[in-house]
């Protein structure tokens, strides 16, 4: 391992003229440099470089069966989880008085109940083009055994076109029919072991310019080190097969001493490289020392070679979040530990050097979070105020935060704080608060157009945590004056056992649909164990950017439901129901056409859109009907409800979509 240091480049002096002569100037260019000095001061500093090994093989099968993980692993795995996300340095006690005292309270309209999703109202025709619809909300199933998932979520994902590869405490999960099932990779396995062992903090990101997917996961350590493993799966095929190379990264490759750790690493990508950020820690204290991010050249990983790669280090800063949507620079934002200022932080591709600003924002709360449920679990105390989100588009930079209850919001809610790319000037800050529920742990993808988009969780009060969808782009109201455009996935049946939850989720754009999303997040179900953790797998965007049924595919159904036993809160049961296909396509056996359902109140909202599917037995033609057993999970309280049959074709369209109506039964749940 060879290290050296980078060349530096002088920075010119500061002309405030330039703006009165001539505008802003390009980004990147001398003249936006000296601009930035005059309004916003900037530091600098030169990155170094080290030169790592070639990459190792490694073959990671699908597993019909997962193997039971021993109770002592398991026991292992959750003490893992209380030694990561460490918190680095609490802020200073001025930052605390100025957040005790801040009186202000919200200044932006608070976000309202999620929207439910929009069915679809035509014949065999898209939706209105700017209609939200999930294309695609599914749990993992066996690609995440019960085993396997952990109330502290932590899921990532990527997909290469029909394949989609997620991950999360404790499980690797892999689909080949853009996320309709999954199946189940062993990361305790896959890979030979080392230091003190596979933990947890995977993270999954897609490079479409180079068909590269890469799967970085954290190893606990041993008395000297640990390492962050970054494989590498080149080319769809590679991915559904399991064909994996991967190098190593370890605190002692970016210059620090024997005895330090890496935790909380995350993936961002730019135009020709990829980043890692993460804390560092010393072994056996836990006490926080540095954070670090490591620049990896897109090219070089392609080619399976050894490669040089550049690393910036400093102890001043807790926790670098890097910008998703970056092209010929990146930005990654850290909180100030004295001040109410955010950190920006730059670097050009073309660059060794490192450049960054101090943003000053307002004040907000910082006090333990606590937003218990209905059963009393709380499960916002685990969360604390490093940056979460993180994005850059059409010339905008934004960064999105968890902040505690206080100052007038009731609960814990996020902070959003976004800037100008040319001046790094405060744009606006526009919170998403609830004042029934708390709001948190967001993650922010860009999609090509440079709209934003991500899941986040709500909950607290008189609801279970729940998982939620944002967006804002250009068909979507303002936040600062309307609040947040919010859509409903799942909530939870009660809260989690441990009161802990996070630590993050992810969302990333759709390859190849660009202009919309995948995303990660999970509910607990039947209980507030981690064996009752069920991750699941979204895609979602507006209409106008989704799959399109199959041109000319006609759908049509009706439902004949027999009797249904009688129901309690929470209760998995079957129920006869005879299925008729009153279109012209052919539904095959076991094929993506499925018997699905929804939960509706008596008063028409939403309560479950995503039923339990009902796989058909064998094919129905045209004409045809079929009897079937249908499985159904009840709403988690009592009450009446409308229960909605609808069939649909997996990661195409629900049949209720294409005008269809229906199958719709009263039921009581006692």
């Amino acid at each position: 391992m060879e290290r050296r240091r980078l060349n530096s480049t002088p920075r010119p002096a500061a002309l405030v003229l330039l703006i009165v002569l001539f505008g802003l100037p390009q980004v990147g260019s001398a003249a936006e440099k000296a601009v930035l000095q005059a309004t916003h001061p900037f530091q600098e500093a030169v990155a170094e470089s080290v030169s790592i090994g070639k990459p190792s093989p490694a073959q990671g099968d699908l597993l019909p069966e997962p193997p039971q993980l021993p109770p002592e692993e398991q026991q292992r795995l959750e003490q893992a989880v209380e030694w990561t996300h460490l918190p680095g340095p609490r802020p200073s006690p001025s930052k605390d008085a100025a957040a005790m005292f801040d009186v202000v309270g919200p200044s932006v309209p608070a976000t309202g109940e999620a929207a439910s999703p929009v069915e679809r109202a035509m014949d065999a025709a898209p939706l209105a083009p700017g209609t939200f619809t999930f294309f695609q909300s599914v749990d993992l199933g066996g690609g995440a055994p019960s085993g396997y998932t952990s109330v502290v979520g932590e899921p990532s994902v990527g997909n290469n076109g029909a394949a989609v590869f997620q991950t999360g405490n404790w499980y690797a999960a892999l689909s080949t029919n853009n996320g309709a099932t999954f199946g189940f990779v062993n990361p305790f396995t896959t890979f030979p072991s080392v230091n003190g062992g596979f933990c947890c903090d995977q993270s999954v990101l897609y490079d479409q310019s180079r068909d590269l997917l890469f799967w970085l996961m954290l190893y606990l350590p041993d008395a000297n080190t640990n390492t962050l493993r970054l494989a590498i799966a080149k080319g769809a095929s590679a991915l559904a097969s399991g064909s994996w190379y991967y190098y190593d990264l370890t605190p002692q490759m970016v210059g620090l001493p024997t005895g330090r750790w890496f935790d909380y690493p995350q993936l961002a990508l730019s135009g020709n490289f990829l980043y890692v950020t993460a804390n560092v820690f010393t072994i056996g204290s836990n006490a926080w020392t540095n954070s670090v991010i490591i620049r990896l050249p897109l090219d070089t990983l392609s080619s399976h070679t050894s490669l040089t790669v550049d690393h910036y280090v400093t102890n001043d800063h807790f926790n670098f979040t890097a910008t998703q949507g970056a092209t010929t620079r990146i930005y990654w934002g850290s909180q100030s530990l004295t001040s109410w200022q955010i950190r920006l932080y730059q670097w050009d591709e073309s660059s060794p050097t490192v450049s960054w600003t101090d943003a000053t924002i307002s004040p907000y709360p910082i006090s333990t979070p606590s937003c218990p449920g209905p059963d009393g679990r709380d499960w916002c105390g685990r969360s604390d105020d490093r940056i979460l989100g993180a994005w850059v588009a059409n010339g905008t930079i934004g960064f999105m935060w968890n902040a505690s209850q206080g100052s007038g919001y009731p609960y814990p809610h996020v902070r959003v704080a976004r800037f100008s790319e040319s001046t790094k000037a405060v744009i606006d800050q526009p919170v998403l608060w609830g004042a029934n529920v708390a709001w948190s742990y967001p993650a922010a993808g860009v999609n090509a157009r440079g709209h934003i988009a991500g899941p986040v969780f709500s909950g607290g009060g008189t609801s279970y945590p729940t998982l939620n969808v944002f967006i804002w782009d250009d068909l979507s109201p303002n936040p600062v004056t309307s609040g947040w455009e919010t859509y409903g996935v799942m909530t939870s049946t009660g809260g989690p056992n441990v009161n802990k939850w996070g630590d993050y989720l992810a969302s990333r754009p759709h390859s190849p649909n660009g202009n919309t999303w995948i995303g990660t997040g999970y509910s607990l179900q039947g209980g507030g164990a981690n064996s009752n953790a069920r991750p699941r797998f979204l895609w979602f965007g507006r209409e106008r950017d989704g799959p399109s049924p199959p041109a000319g595919a006609p759908y049509g159904a009706t439902y004949s439901p027999g009797t249904s036993p009688p129901l309690t809160v929470s209760q998995t049961t079957t129920v006869p129901i005879t299925i008729t296909n009153t279109g012209s396509l052919t539904w095959g056996a076991s094929s993506a056409f499925r018997l699905a359902y929804h939960w509706y109140s008596a008063t028409g909202g939403l309560v479950m859109w995503d039923g339990q599917r009902t796989l058909l037995p064998q094919s129905v033609g045209p004409s045809q009907n079929l009897a079937l057993t249908a499985t159904v999970l009840a709403p988690p309280t009592a009450g009446t409800y409308t229960l909605k049959w609808d069939m649909l074709q997996e990661a195409v369209t629900w049949f209720s979509w294409q005008g269809v109506a229906t199958g719709d039964v009263v039921v009581v749940v006692q």
